[in-house]
């Protein structure tokens, strides 16, 4: 698997879908409950964001050299995570860490900036739209990325990125951008770990020969987690 920029092609959700999703992460508990009204504007704002992105993407493989309680390890960068450390030495044969950066780019961040003095709520639900489009780009990432680990004749784990579970952000991104270009696509980092442009996606995929779990949530007994993915097994990590 070779690093890639700038050539995960990036497909258009569904327009019913895409504003389903900006009601929601607008805050509406269903999309139903909106009205006309709400509706019209969630339309206007999906319909803004699509015609001020740009995105691009890049996945860089590593390989994986070692992992202990605390920290795993890819090309000698340490990553700081225990859930992600005791995930992957429950793996047979784990090989990659492939970084992966997305971005909807900063024609967004300026139309954005535009509505700043304007309505909250258009505010409100373009930033909302910006969040699903480029969740939507890493999903595409995710699935190329799965796919080339296949070609490879690796299974993949789902993506983690710095801020879930007990990595933290500031540090996660720093290391990440270490072993990418991220200049390549546009993107920097604040020292806070903040990325610029806002609407961006860093984190990791791990490639294994045998994946027995795909997720540290398996090994997690937090409660009433809104991000859990997987059920928890009944032995924590």
């Amino acid at each position: 698997m070779k690093t890639n920029t700038d050539t995960i092609q990036f497909i258009a959700p569904d327009f019913e879908k895409l504003v389903a999703d900006v009601l929601v992460q607008g805050g509406f508990q269903s999309p139903d409950q909106a009205n006309e009204s709400m509706r019209r504007k969630a339309e206007e704002a999906a319909n803004r964001a699509l015609a001020s992105i740009d995105p691009k993407a890049i996945v860089a493989p590593h390989p994986f050299t070692g992992a202990e309680k605390g920290i795993l390890t890819a090309s000698s960068v340490v990553l700081k995570s225990a859930k992600l450390s005791h995930l992957i030495r429950q793996y047979e044969g784990p090989e990659l860490i492939c970084v992966f950066l997305g971005t909807i780019g900063p024609r967004f961040d300026q139309e954005m900036e535009q509505l700043s003095d304007g309505s909250m709520l258009e505010s409100l639900f373009l930033d909302a739209a910006g969040s699903v489009l480029v969740e939507h780009y890493v999903d595409i990432i995710e699935e190329d990325v799965r796919r080339r680990f296949a070609e490879d004749g690796l299974e993949a784990s789902l993506r983690f990125s710095p801020g879930y579970c007990d990595w933290e952000t500031g540090e996660g991104q720093k290391a990440l951008f270490s072993l990418i270009n991220a200049a390549s696509i546009g993107v920097r980092i604040k020292e806070s770990g903040m990325m610029l442009p806002v609407k961006s996606v860093s984190g990791v995929i791990l490639g294994a020969r045998k994946i027995s779990h795909r997720t540290p949530c398996t090994f997690c007994a937090k409660k009433d987690c809104p991000y859990r993915r997987e059920p928890f097994l009944g032995k924590e990590a």
